[in-house]
């Protein structure tokens, strides 16, 4: 078992048990990744009788090729059902250092809309945040205010909604290439 993360462009494997051991994989040598579902199946009982059962516990990898030297590359797999997110939080980052190469600043939320925010009580009720003209602060309207049982997970689907707004589904076959991939040399590894 390893303990995955993302920080500092970088994916990092860390074991969880002793010895430590720690491997990490940077983002720029990631040629591309693709997501894979793995079935168990449970085959029919000796007599004959039982149907073939599909197991509920899907697992799922996700393969990067990585850039181990000069004209080598080499697919690492991980197994987890965490594989959708990952890719998902790769796919960011590869998002950022093409904004950065381009010279874009960082995406804003919403599509670019940065006008106002909504602050969201424990009540359920919610409250229109608009930026100050006259200073740095943020003022509070009470204009838009509402109280609602279900507002609670409309912000939570518009949320989950803005962050995998873009993920696309491919055939198994596919893989999401990385437009931030370098062609790294030996003197540079």
């Amino acid at each position: 078992r390893v303990r995955v993360s993302l920080a500092s462009k970088e994916l990092t494997l860390m074991t969880v048990n002793q010895p430590v051991r720690e491997q990490r994989y940077k983002v720029t040598r990631m040629r591309c990744w693709r997501i894979t579902t793995l079935h168990s199946v449970e085959r029919a009982q000796t007599n004959g009788h039982g149907p073939l059962l599909e197991d509920s516990n899907k697992n799922f990898e996700l393969s990067f090729e990585y850039l181990i030297s000069k004209d080598n590359l080499k697919w690492i797999t991980l197994r987890t059902e965490h594989a959708t997110f990952i890719s998902v939080c790769l796919q960011s980052i590869v998002d950022e250092l093409m904004r950065q190469k381009n010279g874009s600043g960082p995406a804003s939320p919403r599509g670019g809309k940065r006008g106002s925010l909504t602050y969201l009580r424990r009540d359920g009720s919610s409250q229109l945040i608009t930026p100050s003209s006259s200073s740095d602060t943020l003022s509070s309207t009470n204009g838009d205010s509402y109280n609602s049982g279900s507002s609670r997970e409309i912000f939570s689907v518009q949320k989950l909604t803005e962050k995998f707004a873009s993920v696309a589904f491919k055939s198994g076959r596919d893989c999401v290439e990385n437009n931030a991939f370098e062609a790294i040399g030996d003197e540079e590894l």
